[in-house]
Order: C-alpha cells, then sequence, then structure tokens
C-alpha cells in the first residue's frame, strides 16, 4: 500500500483556516506534570519494553471543560464538572456522555444515568451505538474487557474479555516473566496444573492491575459503522487496531507497528488512529496511507527531547484536530492546503479526549451541567 509522511513542521502556520469552533474535552488529571514524570519512571523500569505505572496510585482529580477556539487561541474556557479521571467523552445528537474512573455517565433529554458494573475499571472510551439508542459501548481497559450496555436499564447486552480471547499473556514488571490473567477458576486451575504463573481476578474491585501488567490494554473502542456485530479496539501494548466479531470472539488487525496507539475508529470509509508514542496521526484507506509526523515541531521541554505523546485525535471534515500532550497543544491540520494551527491549552492539563460541538441543544445541556 502506498504511504505518504506529511513533516507537520513544513505546513504552513495558519490560524484563520477554520471558523470559531467549540469544544467539549476531558481533563484526565489537572496535574500532568506528576503524569509526566510516573510515565518516564516506567519507561525505565518495565519489563519487554510495556510502558505504563507498574504499581497503584491515588486516582487524580480531573474535569470536564468547554472551549471555544478562535484564530489559534482559545478565548473563553469554563470547568463545567471536576471528577475523578474522566477520559472518555461522546455526543449523539442532543445527548452526550462521558465516564468518571469507573462510572460512566449519560445525559438525555435532561435526565442524568447512571451506569455501573463490577468489572468497569479505569474506564477510557464510551460511544453511543449508531444502531440501538439506548446502548453504548465502553472499553473498561484496567481489565481488559468491551462492554456494550443498555444504560437506561444497566443490562449488559455482550462483552468481549480479552482473556478469554487470545491475549491472557502479561508480565511481570521486574523480570519480564509470563503471567497469564483469568477470571475463570477453572482455567485458573489448568495454569496451575500446566505450572503458569497466573493471576486469577476475582473480585474486580480490590483486585487491580497497573498498565503495565494489564495484556491488552485497550484503551479505546469505536462501534464500525456499518456492522452492529463488529467493533475496533486499539490495543495499547500490542500497537494495533483490531477488527472485533462479537459473535465468533475472533480479532483481526487493521493497522499494527504503533508504539501506545489511541483512537482507532472509521470515519466514513477511513481508519483513523493515533500513534501516540509515535507521534504521528494515521489516515488509512484503501488507496493510501497517510502519516502526519509531529516529530519535527517545536515547544516540548527539553526533558521531552526526543519523546512524543500524541493522546488523540479525531477527524472532521476535511481536518484533523489532534491532542498534543508533550507540548500542551491542539493541532489543527488541513492537509489540503498544507497548513497547520497550534492552539496553546494550560500547562497543567493532562488532556484525554475531545469532541466538537455543532449541535446548540447539547451545548446548552453541557452549559448547564452541575
Amino acid at each position: 500500500m502506498d504511504v505518504e509522511t506529511f513533516d507537520l513542521n513544513k505546513f504552513e502556520v495558519n490560524n484563520s483556516f477554520y471558523e470559531e469552533m467549540d469544544l467539549l474535552i476531558t481533563i484526565k488529571s489537572f496535574d500532568l506534570q506528576s503524569i509526566r514524570n510516573r510515565y518516564i519512571k516506567s519507561v525505565k523500569t518495565t519489563a519487554n519494553n510495556t510502558v505504563g505505572s507498574v504499581e497503584k496510585r491515588d486516582s487524580h482529580l480531573g474535569g470536564l471543560a468547554l472551549l471555544k477556539i478562535r484564530n489559534g487561541a482559545i478565548i473563553s474556557e469554563n470547568i463545567i464538572t471536576k471528577t475523578k479521571e474522566p477520559r472518555g467523552v461522546d455526543i449523539d445528537g442532543n445527548r452526550w456522555a462521558f465516564s468518571s474512573e469507573n462510572v460512566i455517565f449519560v445525559i438525555e433529554d435532561d435526565i442524568k444515568y447512571k451506569v455501573e458494573n463490577d468489572w468497569f475499571s479505569y474506564i477510557h472510551t464510551v460511544k453511543f451505538s449508531p444502531f440501538n439508542a439506548d446502548c453504548i459501548l465502553i472499553s473498561s481497559s484496567g481489565l481488559d474487557i468491551i462492554f456494550e450496555i443498555n444504560f437506561k436499564t444497566n443490562q449488559v447486552i455482550r462483552e468481549w474479555c480479552a482473556w478469554e480471547n487470545g491475549f491472557s499473556l502479561s508480565y511481570y514488571k521486574e523480570d519480564g516473566t509470563e503471567l497469564f490473567l483469568t477470571r475463570n477458576e477453572s482455567i485458573a486451575e489448568k495454569y496451575k496444573a500446566e505450572n503458569k504463573k497466573y493471576l486469577l481476578i476475582k473480585d474486580a474491585k480490590t483486585d487491580f492491575l497497573p498498565t503495565a501488567k494489564r495484556a491488552a490494554f485497550i484503551n479505546s473502542i469505536a462501534y464500525h459503522p456499518r456492522d452492529k456485530n463488529k467493533c475496533l479496539a486499539t490495543f495499547f501494548h500490542e500497537g494495533s487496531v483490531r477488527e472485533i466479531d462479537f459473535e465468533t470472539g475472533e480479532s483481526t488487525i487493521l493497522h499494527q507497528g504503533m508504539q501506545s496507539p489511541h483512537g482507532g475508529m472509521f470515519v466514513g470509509e477511513t481508519l483513523i488512529v493515533t500513534n501516540t508514542r509515535g507521534g504521528e496521526v494515521i489516515k488509512k484507506s484503501k488507496e493510501k496511507t497517510k502519516v502526519f509526523s509531529f516529530k519535527n515541531l517545536e515547544g516540548k521541554p527539553d526533558y521531552l527531547s526526543e519523546k512524543e505523546w500524541i493522546q488523540n485525535s479525531i477527524l472532521t471534515k476535511d481536518k484533523v484536530i489532534a491532542i498534543d500532550s508533550n507540548r500542551n497543544q491542539f493541532v489543527i491540520i488541513d492537509e489540503n492546503k498544507k497548513q497547520v494551527s497550534k492552539v496553546d491549552y494550560n500547562l497543567s492539563w493532562a488532556v484525554q479526549d475531545i469532541m466538537i460541538l455543532e449541535n446548540e441543544t447539547v451545548l446548552k445541556s453541557i452549559e448547564n451541567y452541575a
């Protein structure tokens, strides 16, 4: 397949190629520096090149914010709520949803639904179903499980656990020894009989898995836009985007070879995914793969000189908006005009996800949220 790479440092800097826009963002933490310090430490101490926390930590306080951007600058910002580690956010028509650590909140017609499950852990993504108005898709990233749930009844419609579909292998951080994960006692007995080291997760509320010990670390999911029985999942440790079939449990790689990716999804026929540590946003169609490289952009602190962390990105019309965590910027890209706009945001914010607000009704709902 033809691959074309664009060096964003060679794009013209222009802050007027897009109209004023309203953004809803999740801020995982208001203490970005502590996250950076922990990340740098984890890269040095984790076996098998697995990146992420190696021990349990206290939850961070974060929040949701409404931003208005015009001509390359944030002209207004409003923290609408503060909550524990919000990551995922989605908007569908007049309704919206967000995650807060191990809980999902859905707001529809001024009714607030709270979605909970014992197997929710460090939720990273929530997505409304395009096939069933009452359903949402959730990535329980801390336990490698994908759920589809009716948010009005809290009923689990279906689930997919990585450990039960070929992704049970983890590692001890100290020496890289293999560790098999399971929530099934009979499988645990099988591992024991085979003299394999294993970890049986019985109580999801107390049996904690740090990032580095998760087998797959599915940090983002999305419905397949044309098949209700499939979804897309981004595997952080494997460095891939996979298409998962709920009926068979099988998964197929759509794109691989990335470092700590996020946000794999289809927009029309185009796959978009963020190669987070690779410092790239990738757009993949049947004809061509386009790679937008951030590596030569200025603006990082010296101690992050060789490190990239593009947290996530979205594709809207003909523009890409990316969250550049190491430069504390939203980077807006117009590939046709070869132009880029870099919008600085608060240096203390660990921004996780982003949505463009184009519906006045949902904008008012978010503004009035308490």
